[in-house]
């Protein structure tokens, strides 16, 4: 077994195993946050497909689309991305695929009145999912999931438009935790030592 993959196994293991883990709605997302995506860092134009445009900062999008609406939410300003074009058929399901492993993500979200369903996934496998009630008002809108290890997020609404706006993209790195780190150097000087013996 590689040990990245030693690494991550553990570490999730130990996440999952959190009595905080799981799905979780609040005023402010989280408190203490590695990274927040506020979409200014690209200027995004009304209704263009947002894809690659965040890879700097860790996460490429799947049926996305920057400043759908420009309209005053709680917790949002500036830019912002959602699920549709303004005036075209919504089609395809929102993803969002981080380049590492996240422990925790937050972000505003915005509907009209319906339910949305969130769900986070490793490696292709389901990891959570959860439901709630969401609209446009609400200044309790930040909604994520908390001590759990993924690196992807989907998300779709079912409302009278079942469409969704999103901003403040928060996410925490999945830790290493400090017994694996003191194991690391040992690892990486086994694992060369293997490479050398084995000529690989």
């Amino acid at each position: 077994m590689e040990y990245k993959t030693l690494l991550l196994l553990a570490s999730g293991s130990l996440l999952t195993s959190s009595a905080h883990a799981g799905f979780f709605n609040n005023s402010s997302g989280l408190a203490a946050p590695d990274q927040t995506i506020t979409f200014e860092s690209v200027a995004l134009t009304p209704n263009q497909s947002v894809t690659t445009e965040f890879l700097g900062e860790g996460v490429t999008f799947s049926n996305t689309f920057g400043n759908a609406d420009m309209s005053t939410y709680p917790n949002f300003s500036g830019n912002r991305i959602g699920d549709f074009q303004s005036g075209v058929r919504k089609t395809g399901l929102f993803s969002a695929t981080f380049s590492s492993t996240l422990s925790d993500v937050a972000f505003a979200l915005v509907t009209a009145q319906g339910t949305t369903t969130f769900t986070a996934f490793l490696n292709g496998n389901l990891v959570e999912s959860a439901s709630a009630a969401t609209t446009f008002n609400n200044v309790t809108n930040f909604f994520g999931f908390a001590g759990i290890a993924f690196n992807r997020l989907t998300i779709s609404t079912a409302s009278s438009d079942s469409v969704f706006q999103l901003d403040n993209l928060q996410t925490t790195a999945v830790p290493i935790p400090p017994a694996l780190a003191l194991l690391g150097g040992p690892l990486v000087l086994l694992s060369s030592l293997r490479r050398k013996l084995t000529g690989t």
